[in-house]
C-alpha cells in the first residue's frame, strides 16, 4: 500500500537523482551549484545540495526554483514531468526516420529489379537489330545498362 510519505520520499529521491544529473552534465560540482542556486535566489550551501541529492531533505519551491535557474533547465526538468515527453517526442523521431529508410530501400529494390528487367530486354534483343542502330544511340544504351563492377573494369582496361 502507498502511502503518502512513501510517496514523498520517492518525490524527493527522484528530485535529488534529476537534480545530481542536471549538475553533473553542467560539470558544476555541488559547491559550485549551491553558490549559483544562491544569487538565484535561495540561500542554499554544499551540505543542502548533497541531502537534496540524497532524497534526505525536502525542497521547498524557491530552492526548486534556483536550482532550475542556475542549471539553465524548467523547474519540469527537475521534478520529471517533461522527461517522458523528450523520450516519447525521441522515440516517435527514431520510428519516422526507421520508417523512412524502409521507405527508401523499397524504392531502391524496386528500381534495382526495374533496371535488371530492363538489362534483360536489351540482352534479348538480337544483334542484328543492334548493330543497325545509330552508333550513338547503341553508345548510350550501352552506358546505360553497365554495372559499377563494368565500369571499373573498364576503366582499369584505359
Amino acid at each position: 500500500m502507498e502511502t503518502e510519505g512513501n510517496t514523498g520520499q520517492e518525490a524527493r529521491l527522484a528530485f535529488g537523482a534529476a537534480l545530481r544529473e542536471h549538475r553533473t552534465r553542467a560539470g558544476l560540482t555541488q559547491d559550485a551549484l549551491a553558490s549559483l542556486a544562491t544569487r538565484r535566489g535561495a540561500p542554499v550551501t554544499q551540505t543542502m545540495v548533497a541531502k537534496v541529492e540524497r532524497g534526505a531533505r525536502p525542497t521547498p519551491v524557491e530552492e526548486v526554483l534556483a536550482f532550475a535557474r542556475a542549471l539553465g533547465v524548467p523547474a519540469s526538468a527537475l521534478l520529471g514531468e517533461d522527461r517522458g515527453d523528450v523520450e516519447d517526442a525521441q522515440l516517435r523521431t527514431l520510428r519516422a526516420a526507421v520508417a523512412e529508410v524502409e521507405r527508401q530501400h523499397e524504392r531502391l529494390l524496386t528500381a534495382a529489379r526495374g533496371v535488371q528487367r530492363a538489362r534483360a530486354a536489351l540482352e534479348a534483343v538480337p544483334r542484328e537489330v543492334l548493330d543497325r542502330l545509330d552508333p550513338l544511340d547503341r553508345a548510350l544504351m550501352d552506358e546505360a545498362f553497365w554495372t559499377p563492377v563494368q565500369v571499373l573494369q573498364r576503366q582499369g582496361e584505359e
